[in-house]
């Protein structure tokens, strides 16, 4: 069972590194102001439209203060804007700019080209039961 997991361990970081590095080539090819760690940021605010600091930081697991560091970046690059919560006053609400909107639809444009360049080897049906399992998983 140990070895299997580790077999499991290993190809699942083989898998994310190689969709790391490819998005990071892409991004630089195409010059968009994110860098690869920053897209998770993006596409969770993007997928959500209004999100908390908070709320962020659970979803991408970091502390609050990192998060606010980057967002920081991205409010001053045109990225995104923060406001107040019209519900609660304390708590700041991050949402994308147009530039942010045009670079997220961007980024998730590669994000698929690199996912079907990555799958090609597969069949169809081995897309299929890859997405139930990791959807069983998740």
């Amino acid at each position: 069972m140990a070895e299997e997991i580790n077999n499991i361990l290993a190809v699942v970081d083989t898998f994310l590194r190689r969709v790391f590095v490819d998005m990071g080539d892409e991004i630089k090819d195409v010059d968009l102001p994110v860098t690869p760690q920053d897209i998770k940021i993006l596409m969770v605010i993007y997928k959500h439209e209004a999100v908390s600091i908070s709320y962020l930081a659970s979803r991408i697991h970091r502390d609050k203060s990192q998060v606010t560091r980057k967002v920081k970046e991205f409010e001053s690059s045109g990225i995104l804007s923060r406001k107040s919560s019209e519900k609660d006053q304390r708590v700041t609400i991050l949402e994308l700019t147009p530039l942010g909107l045009q670079t997220a639809k961007k980024v998730e444009r590669i994000l698929h080209g690199v996912l079907e360049n990555i799958l090609k080897p597969l069949s169809q049906s081995e897309k299929t039961n890859l997405a139930a399992l990791l959807q069983k998983i998740s």
